[in-house]
């Protein structure tokens, strides 16, 4: 029974209706019942599903279970078979095999997952899956935008803005010179300016090679 009270019919629509994959497992760990969106997210009919061995579904082998982080230390992670009856457990990333693609990244669906013991019933584990595949595609696509991005700001500091503090630095070096060779008080603000110039190009420096290292300690920043 998916919960006490329920009735079977009521049952039965809300196990065939969920947009998440279902999967009950039994005592000898092989599927004995999964949705139609279990079916869809392993790309296998129900007749495939069912009476296979669930481990055959999961890359990585069965997961352990870790208790909640509250009481972890007291608690180790365990099998399914030794979890407490219905207490679930949520895995943030399965990895699963897709049934109908060749082997190869393809093959492979990512899904969330909670697994709940049943204990006490003729089943012995409630696996509720959701894909999330395509999410993890667009988190990928973001951050290597991103990564670009920091990469262009890193390549911008060291070719463009950079040369113009150094040109500046070198210009005022100049100027400090002409005021020192003419004895001109201001040759001391002249001096600041410089120090400050310098200070200002070490930093650019710094956070040109935080954003963009690999390429721009390649082309030597130390030395632009």
């Amino acid at each position: 029974p998916l919960r006490a009270g329920l009735s079977a019919n009521l049952a039965d629509v809300l196990f065939n209706a969920s947009p998440d994959a279902i999967l009950f497992v039994d005592h000898a760990d092989c599927v004995a019942q999964a949705n139609p969106a279990a079916c869809q997210l392993f790309g296998a009919p129900r007749e495939v599903l069912v009476g296979t061995p669930w481990a055959d579904w999961l890359v990585d082998g069965v997961p352990r279970l870790a208790a909640p982080a509250a009481s972890a230390a007291d608690h180790p992670a365990v099998e399914p078979a030794a979890a407490p009856s219905g207490q679930s457990f949520f895995i943030p990333t399965l990895r699963l095999r897709n049934w109908t693609a060749s082997p190869g990244p393809e093959s492979v669906i990512l899904a969330e997952a909670t697994l709940t013991p049943l204990k006490e019933s003729d089943l012995a584990l409630l696996v509720v899956l959701r894909d999330i595949t395509e999410r993890r595609r667009l988190e990928q696509d973001v951050l290597e935008v991103s990564c670009r991005e920091q990469r262009r700001i890193g390549q911008d500091l060291h070719d463009s803005f950079n040369q113009h503090l150094t040109a500046i630095s070198f210009s005022s070096q100049i100027l400090r010179e002409k005021l020192a060779a003419r004895a001109i008080p201001e040759v001391e603000d002249a001096e600041k300016i410089v120090g400050l110039m310098n200070q200002v190009i070490i930093q650019t420096r710094q956070l040109a090679r935080g954003l963009h290292p690999v390429e721009l300690e390649r082309k030597g920043l130390a030395a632009a």
